[in-house]
């Protein structure tokens, strides 16, 4: 159907994008997983059936009044303060808030398992019973068994398919179904022509065989996986972060494309590292559980029951990690069905250890590695350990010298600057080295004492894109903490009068907010100010008289969202001498084992207030009332390591032993060239090491998901109700065991669940509505006999997706015309029995591919890091995805919700959407591209507005529409070329597949 037709020059654009409406979230389990146990914990004691203090029960619908004051009460806003034995914690709050501003309803009653028919062996009732194939019905007209399914519930209602789409239509819906990108004009005209019957086969093969078509399923996939590059932009690529998810991304596109049997894809999610490879088990890894907590056991109890609920979801359709508090209000599963898997995952880990209260958690990162690089990485801890034992101990005996020299009343000249930042009379220099930042030979640097203060040296001579920041070649970048600045500190070695010229620029433009700067001599500010996000400052020369031993220093300081802050630092200073900082840092870069923070005349400092230990503290006091003896004799008892007179190089050490180690530094070096090591986010056997739930081992029930009020033990397994119980596991977690489990033919809810997503690709809706609850609360199924056979399809066909899209794609009902028919709409009205082809606007990721293709501007190049800017002109499924971000391009056009699994999208209508394809920096050079590309191709204009109908919708253009396209270009001349194809990129038939 030919819709969106242009009227640009009559002063009206197609900009109204009939959208279906907003979904509904699973408010039901949402109640029963936060809300129920909650109130029954808390509230139901006052506020349920037995009392009802201030007139308020919870346990029944409220009144609008009754929840407003609610969330009153539970915010601690009003008089009244609930409850009144301390305020709930933010999750709390926010799960009873959101509650009572939906509505406050009540999901149905539940029943208790026993009513739900609970016997060994599970319940025998669709969808917990065998899948049982069965043959299609007879039906007259019927091409395939898919069409004879379908056909015979539409003849119950008088109804049969509406007619097959025409080519063009048809070769524009599968190009976007199958790749998620549209057929080239050629490929369209090529496949018209063709009057094989095999045609349409020969093309769906084409398209399966297409690179393309992992990254089309891919993204279906990472949706139900709550997929995300980053947790939250202000800890991109910390230690805290997911930063090697997309290792696991492009591992999903590449199963695809490689048609890796389900049962295989299944196993190496759950399992990966105990099949040799641990990338696929960042499925596991990559949840939303709330890194930050300070509750530490909560947060072993939220990890596990993240891997619960998703696995449930994605690979069996049910809510499993709702009965984590009690059972399953609704369907038939125990309490003990969730802690039996539960103790699958609490016998594994995705955190190397947990840290100390307060501090953000950090994520496992698993080497990849091949044989020879194991052992070269084994050798080099063995030299590196080495090397800083032999190092340390050098170092301790020439401080316990000079602490002895000193106790003397003698401070020795190459100790006086660490005796002073000792005393707090000096800012302190950074001193930890660290080597291959990023994985990247020649990027090394030096760190303090406080998160993320640094600085790093791109000793390479080209720019270093690194997480989201990027190093320019041989330069020297700065990042301050949160609590303070980092100075790049010039020291002078003589009196003089100097001139000091800085230039400072956003190394990390893809976030932040900028910073602000400073350069001081000694406590004296010369200049500042700030420097927007992705901006840069050429500071003013400033001419200073300095005495010896006097600082200059240039300060980079925290802006709003420090995490961000990677600065490049260019500085100067001339007078008697000539230093330029880059040159210094990158020549003792160069030095072996010399790269500290301390670069002669200049070094890295700490600009934040320090705290001292108390030894430390007693030592200034003394020094500072004048008992300088009694100060040093203090310095001389404490321990080597806490010396303030240990050298922070080897220059001072004896010959022989700077040649020792410097020998070991050439080793050290040979072992890390050429191994640079490679991690993933994944997951790991035994509990988080340091913990109660180190080791394998079974759990108890934790009575209403408190892991302080604990039940029965209970064996690790599956649930009962899908022929699960106690897995027979040999040794390890089970995960393996669980996985075997699932993946198993006898499983009756796998093929099932998965048979219906691929369905719900193709048709926009799956014969069950809800694919990943297919319990009570979801949606019946229209067609269960239907997926019955596609799940005996599937696993017949060794559980190949790609053989079960073809049949999909090749039946009569999915090459239906979209267009219904009068009778088809009144009985049919939402065509859940498949009267015509449904009409489907394309996702965000579609969508922006079709813009880039359609300029020509699409950079097909797969895999690797994920790209942030928008204007970058890969395909959408390499962009970064940001669960605290819910800006930009993807969300706006309603991309899945990375903070849960997403069974299914949901779909908006709003004005933005509109405006950003008339107004976005993006959409215009999209539009400005195919200008250029329409007006430099040969041939007249007529025939260029032919090409662009091609391009873009697959078809030629009607009579009307070159009319309008060629008078509109005669009125406007060449330059209207700009604002017709803007036009062309925003009716809706760009944006829609028939």
């Amino acid at each position: 159907m030919h819709r969106g037709v242009l009227t640009l020059a009559l002063g009206t654009l197609p900009l109204a994008l009939a959208l279906a409406a907003p979904q509904p979230q699973g408010s039901s389990e949402l109640f029963e997983k936060s809300v129920r146990p909650l109130l029954a914990e808390k509230c139901l004691s006052c506020h349920g059936a037995a009392q009802q203090l201030g007139g308020v029960r919870l346990d029944q619908k409220l009144s609008l009044t009754q929840t407003q004051k609610l969330i009153t009460a539970v915010g601690y806003q009003g008089t009244v303060k609930m409850p009144p034995s301390g305020k709930l914690p933010e999750s709390e709050r926010a799960a009873l808030t959101s509650w009572a501003q939906s509505g406050a309803s009540l999901p149905p009653s539940p029943t208790t398992l026993a009513s739900r028919g609970t016997r060994a062996g599970g319940i025998m009732g669709w969808p917990y019973s065998p899948v049982k194939p069965g043959l299609a019905p007879p039906v007259v007209g019927a091409r395939t068994d898919i069409d004879a399914f379908l056909l015979a519930k539409l003849k119950t209602k008088g109804l049969g398919f509406a007619p097959k789409a025409d080519k063009r239509m048809l070769i524009r819906r599968i190009s976007f179904d199958l790749t998620g990108l549209p057929p080239t004009p050629e490929r369209v005209e090529a496949f018209v022509r063709d009057v094989r019957p095999d045609a349409y086969g020969k093309l769906t093969d084409e398209l399966l065989a297409s690179s393309a078509y992992g990254e089309r399923w891919g993204r279906h996939w990472l949706d139900v996986a709550r997929y995300a590059d980053s947790a939250d932009a202000r800890g991109l690529g910390s230690e805290g972060d997911i930063s090697e998810a997309w290792r696991y991304r492009d591992w999903v596109i590449s199963s695809l494309n490689t048609d890796l049997p389900y049962t295989q894809f299944i196993k190496q999610q759950l399992a990966g590292d105990l099949y040799g490879d641990p990338v696929p088990t960042g499925f596991l890894a990559i949840g939303n559980w709330g890194n930050g907590d300070a509750d530490k056991d909560k947060i072993l109890t939220d990890i596990a029951d993240d891997q619960v609920d998703v696995t449930s979801r994605a690979f069996l359709g049910l809510t499993v990690g709702c009965a984590r508090c009690h059972d399953h209000k609704f369907d038939p599963l125990s309490t003990k069905d969730y802690y039996a898997m539960a103790g699958v995952f609490f016998s594994s880990h995705i955190l190397p250890k947990l840290t100390p209260k307060g501090a953000g958690e950090v994520m496992l990162r698993i080497p990849l590695e091949t044989p020879a690089q194991k052992a070269a990485r084994e050798k080099l801890a063995v030299v590196e350990k080495q090397l800083a034992d032999e190092r340390s101990a050098a170092r301790k005996a020439v401080a316990l010298a000079w602490a002895k020299e000193a106790a003397q009343g003698r401070i020795p000249e190459n100790t006086a600057r660490h005796w002073q930042e000792f005393l707090g009379l000096a800012p302190p220099t950074l001193r930890t080295p660290f080597y291959s930042v990023g994985g990247v030979s020649g990027v090394d640097g030096v760190k303090g004492e406080k998160d993320a203060l640094s600085a790093t040296v791109n000793t390479t001579r080209k720019e270093q894109r690194i997480l989201t920041f990027t190093l320019p070649p041989r330069s020297v970048n700065v990042h301050p903490s949160p609590q303070g600045g980092v100075g790049v500190l010039w020291e002078a070695f003589l009196d003089d009068t100097v001139t000091v010229r800085a230039t400072l620029a956003d190394a990390d433009p893809a976030c932040g907010d900028g910073f602000a700067w400073e350069i001081r001599h000694g406590e004296k500010v010369l200049t500042s100010g700030k420097v927007i996000n992705g901006g840069s400052v050429t500071i003013p020369p400033q001419q200073v008289s300095v005495k010896k031993g006097e600082s200059l220093v240039v300060c980079v300081l925290p802006g709003g969202e420090y995490s961000c802050d990677t600065t490049t630092v260019t500085c100067e200073v001339f007078g008697g001498g000539f230093f330029t900082l880059a040159n210094d840092a990158l020549d003792q870069g160069a030095d072996l084992g010399e790269f500290s923070g301390d670069l002669g005349s200049w070094r890295f400092v700490d600009l934040a207030p320090q705290k001292r230990a108390p030894e430390a503290e007693a030592i200034r006091v003394a020094w500072n009332a004048g008992a300088k003896d009694k100060a040093l004799q203090l310095a001389l008892a404490l321990p080597p390591d806490k010396s303030p007179f240990v050298p922070d190089n080897d220059r001072v050490l004896p010959k022989e032993t700077r040649a020792h180690l410097q020998a070991l530094e050439y080793e050290r070096l040979s072992l890390r060239t050429g191994t640079a090591p490679q991690f993933a986010n994944g997951i790991a056997e035994g509990g988080v090491p340091g913990t109660p739930h180190e080791g394998v081992h079974d759990v108890k029930v934790h009575k209403r998901g408190r892991y302080d009020n604990l039940g029965e033990l209970v064996p690790r397994g599956a649930p009962v109700v899908l022929g699960g119980g106690p897995l027979k596991i040999a040794s390890g977690s089970g995960r393996r065991e669980l996985a075997e489990w699932i993946a198993s033919d006898k499983n009756p809810m796998t093929a099932r669940v998965i048979a219906n997503r691929l369905w719900q690709g193709h048709f926009g809706r799956g014969i069950v509505a809800t694919p990943s609850n297919f319990g009570a609360l979801g949606e019946k199924a229209t067609h269960p006999e239907l997926l019955d056979w596609l799940a005996s399809e599937l696993m017949a066909g060794n559980w190949s997706l790609k053989a079960l899209h073809k049949r999909i794609v090749t039946s009569d009902a999915y090459q239906q015309s979209s267009v219904p028919s009068a009778l088809a709409l009144a009985r049919d009205t939402d065509n859940r029995l498949l009267s015509r082809a449904p009409r489907r606007r394309l996702e965000a990721e579609a969508l922006r591919d079709a813009l880039l293709s359609a300029s020509g501007k699409l950079d097909r190049t797969p895999g690797g890091l994920a790209f942030r800017e928008v204007s970058t002109p890969r395909r959408t499924v390499y962009s970064m995805t940001i669960r605290s971000d819910r800006t930009g391009f993807g969300p706006l056009f309603d991309s899945a919700d990375p903070t849960n699994s997403a069974e299914k999208r949901t779909l908006s209508t709003v004005a933005p959407q509109a405006l950003y394809l008339l107004n976005s920096p993006f959409a215009l050079e999209q539009a400005l591209a195919l200008a250029a590309r329409l007006k430099t191709r040969p041939g007249t204009d007529s025939e260029r507005i032919a090409y662009a109908y091609k391009l873009l919708y697959a078809r030629p253009p009607s009579a009307k529409e070159l009319a309008l396209g060629q008078s509109f270009l005669t009125k406007m001349g060449t330059e209207g070329w700009d604002a017709y194809a803007q036009a062309l990129l925003c009716a809706n038939e760009f944006c829609y597949v028939d």
